[in-house]
């Protein structure tokens, strides 16, 4: 029910007037917690902002950093030697490898496959595997080098071969020297073999690969041999002779084989 008032009431009879109003205390309830939820949600939305401006900010950053990162990467030379580059197989080798940039890594790591070998950072790091592989084909190394948050890799491989046997003789040799030399696709020289009138020159090749080429090494220019393969006395070989007998003399062959 609402209250009456009279205006011509003094001072105290209107105050006692007012204090007999009821006060809604639900009403005052509401519109307090009104305005605490509209400052909630006013922190909120500010939050929101301030959150979604330092995210923007941070990207913008990340990629500006990343560009910096990729043009100085992106500047860099890596690079990892192995020696020998060939071994036998079936003997213990001992691979040294060095991984080389022209920049500053804060990481280098040089692995075998997936295995980790020799750890390290600036400009080079090396390292040694000593191996005794069963089979022939290929080991696998790897240099990752982390420049200015970026990686770059550099790979080499070493190829495990069975080595190649030569001699000479009338007939096929009893005996034949082996090439202590681990050799790849590709050409090269065998000095000084020497020959009596009458005797071949006899070459066995591992199976998997072949002669393609039999030549004397001689002025103004090689001498192609013509040559046959035939059966070979070493297993897993191939063997190949000259088709004409040579004469009496020492002589520097070239021998040429690929890939089978």
């Amino acid at each position: 029910m609402a209250q009456n008032f009279d205006l011509h009431q003094t001072g105290p009879e209107l105050q006692e007037n007012v204090d007999q109003v009821p006060v809604n205390k639900q009403d005052i309830a509401t519109e307090v917690q009104a305005r605490i939820d509209g400052d909630a949600e006013v922190t909120r939305e500010c939050k929101a902002y301030t959150d979604a401006e330092t995210e923007r900010s941070q990207q913008a950053e990340n990629i500006l950093q990343q560009q910096i990162n990729d043009i100085v990467s992106g500047d860099a030379n890596v690079n990892l030697t192995v020696s020998p580059t060939a071994i036998f197989a079936d003997e213990e080798s001992i691979i040294n490898l060095t991984a080389t940039t022209n920049k500053n890594a804060s990481a280098i790591v040089i692995k075998k496959g997936s295995t980790v070998i020799g750890e390290g950072s600036g400009t080079s790091k090396t390292a040694s595997d000593t191996v005794t592989p069963s089979e022939v084909g290929t080991i696998a190394y790897s240099s990752e080098f982390t420049i200015s948050g970026n990686k770059r890799t550099a790979n080499r491989s070493v190829s495990v071969v069975l080595p190649i046997y030569y001699g000479v003789g009338v007939e096929y040799p009893a005996e034949m020297t082996k090439d202590n030399t681990p050799r790849v696709p590709g050409s090269f020289n065998y000095a000084n073999i020497a020959t009596e009138a009458g005797q071949y020159l006899f070459f066995e090749i591992p199976d998997d690969k072949k002669l393609t080429a039999l030549a004397v090494v001689s002025a103004p220019a090689d001498t192609s041999l013509s040559f046959e393969q035939i059966t070979s006395q070493r297993e897993g070989y191939k063997a190949y002779r000259n088709v004409e007998p040579r004469g009496t003399g020492s002589y520097t062959y070239k021998l040429t084989i690929a890939n089978d």
